[in-house]
């Protein structure tokens, strides 16, 4: 009876890590054509923040965007960084947190919905029409 309580422990244990782990690889969302993409490192604690455009990144804005309809559905901080083209920014998640908490809050994900480039130059993300 101890041997079946102690697997069936470590089975619920182990099925909540990894389902933990994949909500929070689901909480943010790399929008179509972003020039930044956020990917989650393998300490599952950390995080890249890449700059896959051809110019420098000079600053950026976080919001969320419902994964549905595609719709901003709040404008959250600007964050200024000098980013080069193919260079990535490392950032630990819980530096994020109150930002990925807010967007699950209104069951949308963190994105990048805007940049600026070193050129003056601006990306924003545009929802797909009819959202």
């Amino acid at each position: 009876m101890k041997i079946r309580i102690y697997v069936l422990t470590t089975w619920l244990l182990w099925s909540q890590a990894i389902l933990a782990t994949h909500a929070q690889e689901q909480r943010w969302l790399n929008v179509p054509d972003t020039p930044l993409k956020f990917s989650l490192l393998a300490n599952k604690r950390s995080f890249a923040l890449t700059n896959v455009s051809s110019k420098v990144v000079q600053r950026h804005t976080l919001g969320c965007v419902d994964r549905h309809s595609g719709r901003v559905t709040r404008k959250l901080r600007v964050d200024t960084i000098s980013l080069a083209p193919g260079v990535s920014s490392l950032g630990e998640l819980y530096s994020y947190q109150g930002d990925l908490d807010a967007c699950e809050a209104l069951h949308s994900a963190l994105s990048v919905i805007a940049v600026t480039f070193a050129d003056g130059r601006t990306w924003k993300y545009k929802p797909p029409s009819g959202s």
